[in-house]
């Protein structure tokens, strides 16, 4: 228990040291992440089964920290070798939301992602401004012509990113119509 303990206060700290550089030495803090929860998988795996919650706990250390390194697969392992049917059922609800997690930014991570900003440009029905109506009130408050959002394009190639971001710094404009999902 005594080499367990050592080996999770050695993962912390290695997580601090990443949480420290993510922003600024990204590939530092993927390296400390990487270190940091290859010492927690190894102290969860010290932790005889049974022992809970400190297993499961470790395990979803473990899982998250390899989340933070973006070690999707390895994150899902830890998760699975961490469920415990004598777990406390929160953890089991928290692995849970963490393996949802790391299923969206694992599909994130194989698309590409291209931010935008969003600018409300007008509202129309039937292919008429509702400026043109004066009995419409919806073109006032946040949503009116002007307003602008933070959005993004998902594409899924690296040559689709390189040739959406080359048209927008070429000045082009894409215009959008958005309607409710049915």
């Amino acid at each position: 228990m005594d080499e367990a303990r050592r080996l999770h206060k050695e993962a912390m700290r290695l997580a601090f040291e990443g949480d420290l550089a993510q922003g600024i030495l990204d590939d530092v803090a993927v390296e400390e992440y990487r270190k940091a929860y290859g010492l927690e998988a190894q102290a969860a795996r010290m932790i005889p089964a049974g022992t809970e919650p400190t297993r499961s706990v470790l395990f979803r250390s473990a899982a998250s920290l390899a989340m933070c390194a973006g070690d999707y697969q390895a994150s899902l392992e830890l998760i699975e070798e961490g469920r415990s049917d004598t777990a406390p059922g929160e953890i089991m609800y928290e692995m849970d939301e963490l393996e949802a997690e790391v299923k969206w930014k694992r599909r994130l991570a194989w698309t590409r992602f291209v931010p935008v900003k969003l600018i409300l440009t007008d509202w129309r029905r039937d292919d008429r401004s509702v400026y043109a109506n004066a009995d419409v009130d919806v073109a006032s408050g946040v949503f009116h012509a002007g307003s602008t959002f933070d959005g993004g394009i998902v594409v899924g190639t690296a040559d689709q990113e390189g040739e959406l971001k080359q048209v927008l710094a070429d000045g082009y404009e894409p215009m959008f119509a958005m309607k409710a999902r049915e």
